[in-house]
């Protein structure tokens, strides 16, 4: 193990999470990635993923020596929308001529006005929503970890981490390039993240800090520091 510095290069805006971004929870999907690829797709849920980061351990409590992701050189805020149309018309063409099918549990009668396509609630609702972007020149992160194979992991040619960020499907955060290199530093920074114990000048949060970090379930009495939230 040793300690990294590693720089994602962006080629388009990001859109950042209201909650840090941990590095060790990229090695982890990746690494479910790899698994399920050469499995053929069947994973066991209940498989514990072994990633290449070492562990800080303080007598019951744990996390992974792996900091956030922290922009570089963040530059301006700018918001993007996107919209979603439903052509009642068009979907009641398609079932008359037979290319949808009702999902009812019950038996629906011939007449026309007896099947409704609301525009305004359900599968069918009509969008129209903003969010925020962010132009950032480059992501970085550190960690305590084996160089080889979080290159293997997280090199975009080995097609498991090409995005990062939300709405990667819209083309947001596409990775350009990225490097990883040895930096002493990361002794010291990969504490930048969420930790399960009390750190001088870290605020007290509930928040998970293993993965899924989503998962409510693992949320905790954690620190973080205020700085990787700006």
């Amino acid at each position: 193990m040793q300690a990294l510095r590693l720089t994602w290069e962006l080629a388009s805006p990001i859109v950042a999470s209201a909650n840090p971004f941990h590095l060790d929870a990229i090695v982890m999907f990746a690494v479910a990635q790899e698994t399920a690829f050469a499995s053929g797709g069947v994973v066991d849920e209940t498989l514990q993923l072994d990633i290449p980061i070492e562990q800080a351990i303080q007598g019951n409590l744990s996390c992974w020596k792996a900091s956030a992701l922290l922009a570089v050189e963040p530059g301006e805020h700018a918001m993007r929308f996107w919209t979603r149309k439903s052509d009642a018309y068009d979907y009641a063409q398609r079932m008359e001529a037979g290319h949808l099918k009702s999902r009812a549990k019950f038996p629906l009668v011939k007449e026309s006005y007896s099947q409704k396509f609301d525009t305004v609630r359900g599968g069918f609702k009509q969008m129209f929503k903003h969010y925020p972007v962010r132009e950032v020149k480059a992501i970085q992160a550190w960690c305590i970890g084996d160089m080889d194979r979080l290159t293997e992991l997280l090199a975009p040619d080995a097609g498991y981490i090409t995005y990062l960020g939300a709405k990667a499907r819209m083309g947001h955060g596409r990775v350009k390039s990225f490097a990883i290199d040895v930096d002493e530093n990361a002794h010291e920074f990969w504490k930048r993240r969420i930790l399960p114990w009390e750190q001088p000048g870290y605020v007290q949060i509930e928040a998970a800090v293993r993965p899924p970090y989503w998962d409510l379930k693992n949320r905790q009495l954690a620190w973080v520091d205020p700085a990787i939230y700006s």
